[in-house]
């Protein structure tokens, strides 16, 4: 079997790149074709935002890649960046989490309200907070003032076990 055809072990993987848990990047150590250039950044930005790098003919997400790094396997679920930031893969900034975890942190796609959880709507004319848990609606509720809408949501999400940086845009340090 070629190494293309093979699946990407930890020690292919550490033979070829370093990771740096501080920066979150990956550097090729050596080279896996002769457009590489050792000791440069690997992988590029796709149009979601993520990195991704290729290695013998396959597309890795930069996150997934970090963990398996770090943790010797891949992970059996999805990555989730801590402080929304798509592109920041240091380890102490991705957890793995369940789809179901993971997709608490999306915006509705009608949102003209660019905050998780709260949507305006336009019949009854107010805001409404809503957090929903295994494709259930566990919360709901409707205010006429946006930051009244915003702060319960966000107690009743911690109160249900939500991870602290869930539906902020980014991490405050």
């Amino acid at each position: 079997m070629s190494i293309i055809e093979s699946t990407l072990t930890h020690e292919l993987l550490t033979s070829y790149l370093k990771y740096n848990e501080t920066k979150g990047e990956f550097t090729w150590i050596k080279r896996p074709n002769k457009n590489i250039h050792l000791h440069t950044r690997a992988g590029t930005k796709n149009s979601a935002g993520y990195r991704v790098i290729s290695l013998f003919g396959k597309r890795y997400p930069e996150h997934r890649l970090a963990w398996f790094y770090v943790h010797g396997e891949m992970p059996k679920h999805e990555i989730d960046h801590i402080n929304q930031i798509r592109d920041d893969n240091r380890i102490s900034n991705l957890r793995q989490v369940t789809r179901s975890e993971n997709q608490r942190n999306k915006t509705r796609k009608d949102s003209r309200v660019d905050e998780i959880g709260i949507w305006w709507c336009r019949r009854r004319k107010r805001y409404i907070a809503e957090i929903s848990l295994n494709g259930k609606k566990v919360y709901q509720k409707s205010f006429t003032d946006i930051d009244e809408a915003i702060s319960a949501r966000k107690a009743k999400a911690l109160e249900l076990g939500f991870h602290e940086n869930h539906g902020k845009t980014q991490a405050q340090y």
